[in-house]
Formats: structure tokens, C-alpha cells, sequence
């Protein structure tokens, strides 16, 4: 069931929100499953400020951490 998810504490809520919404187990209520499918998940508060049409044009996204590069 939804109400038994745990996540850990400090968590940012917009995170925490995402998660249960992607974790829904009804699919009815379930983001992505909904009538804006893949839509509504691009639109969620969690991806404020995230670039999607840089990312379509480039598919290439900094995770801002670069690995070591030997």
C-alpha cells in the first residue's frame, strides 16, 4: 500500500512527492498512467526549472558531477 512507503528523513518533499505519485499503486491514480500520460510526470513540480527542451534537442544533460577521467 501507498501508506507504507518510508523515505528517509531530510528527503526534499518535492522529491518525496514525485516518488508517490510514480509509486501509486493503483494505476488509476498513478502519474504517468493518468490522461496526460508522460505529460503529467514532465509537468510535475519536481521538474521546475529542469530544461526539457534543451534536453529533447541534446538528450545529453550534465548531472553536474563529473567522474574522474583517468
Amino acid at each position: 500500500s501507498d501508506k507504507n512507503l518510508n523515505f528517509p528523513a531530510g528527503m526534499e518533499p518535492a522529491h518525496v512527492a514525485l516518488c508517490k505519485k510514480l509509486l501509486c499503486s493503483n494505476p488509476a491514480f498513478r502519474l504517468g498512467s493518468l490522461s496526460g500520460g508522460v505529460e503529467d510526470i514532465i509537468n510535475d513540480p519536481f521538474f521546475n526549472g529542469f530544461d526539457n527542451k534543451r534536453f529533447k534537442r541534446s538528450r545529453k544533460v550534465s548531472g553536474g558531477v563529473m567522474p574522474w577521467k583517468w
